[in-house]
């Protein structure tokens, strides 16, 4: 996937976290000041947390899909923010697959990336 350097592009930061993770907030941080340090413009943060409630709980053994990577009320809002800001790209702080991307792109209206997805120019070394 070929995808821009995000230098002087407004994005927003989205991940999923189990609610046993208790660093999120740190991977989250990292991340922003990862693109930040690259010449984004970091416009929002989102966090979803699987297993915080009981259905949640119950859910956490079941493979994340297409559908499940963000409930739809996160989705709603990320899209809001999106709409409200004229970010040019989410980015995920986790992996996303093909088709995660593709389904949350055509939701969020923008190319949506995992954080492995973001071209070698906008990691460090």
């Amino acid at each position: 996937m070929s995808v821009p350097a995000p230098a002087g592009r407004t994005v927003l930061v989205a991940g999923l976290f189990p609610a046993k993770a208790r660093d999120h907030a740190a991977v989250m941080a990292a991340l922003t000041a990862e693109l930040e340090g690259h010449g984004a413009v970091v416009a929002g943060s989102f966090v979803q947390r699987r297993g915080v409630s009981a259905g949640g709980v119950q859910a956490m053994g079941l493979p994340y899909s297409a559908t499940t990577v963000l409930g739809s009320g996160k989705l709603r809002e990320l899209a809001a923010a999106r709409a409200a800001t004229a970010a040019s790209a989410v980015i995920f702080a986790g992996q996303l697959t093909y088709r995660q991307r593709s389904r949350l792109t055509d939701a969020l209206g923008c190319p949506v990336l995992g954080r492995a997805d973001l071209p070698a120019t906008a990691t460090p070394e």
